[in-house]
């Protein structure tokens, strides 16, 4: 048996159901920055940020390990550490102009309030 081809560009690869979700996180770097970004989707594996026209993020670049900190209301937070994955500035050919996250945290209590709060909204 060999190892099956990789997805063709474009394609569907994400291992975790998504879920929309329309709020802002808070995007903090090492070093203190913070952006305050708006979420297009969230999942157990991650999620991806919206870049609105004109925010300036030159400073954030792939690779980067970053904190975000999510507001769910009803007292329900969310602090996740990530890896930045994919920065796409520019958008167009029907992709969103955003930040493509992985979570990183390796903590079972950290991942199960993740979980509770994906099926409370979705």
């Amino acid at each position: 048996m060999g190892q099956q081809p990789p997805p063709p560009p474009g394609s569907e690869r994400r291992q975790t159901h998504r879920v929309e979700l329309l709020a802002q996180v808070q995007l903090r770097r090492g070093d203190g920055e913070v952006f305050l970004l708006p979420v297009s989707n969230i999942s157990a594996g991650g999620a991806f940020l919206r870049l609105e026209r004109g925010v300036a993020i030159s400073s954030l670049v792939v690779g980067d390990q970053v904190d975000i900190f999510l507001d769910l209301g009803a007292s329900q937070t969310l602090d996740l550490a990530a890896q930045v994955l994919r920065i796409d500035v520019q958008g167009g050919d029907g992709r969103v102009a955003g930040i493509g996250l992985r979570w990183t945290s390796q903590d079972p209590a950290v991942k199960s309030r993740l979980e509770s709060a994906l099926k409370h909204l979705g």
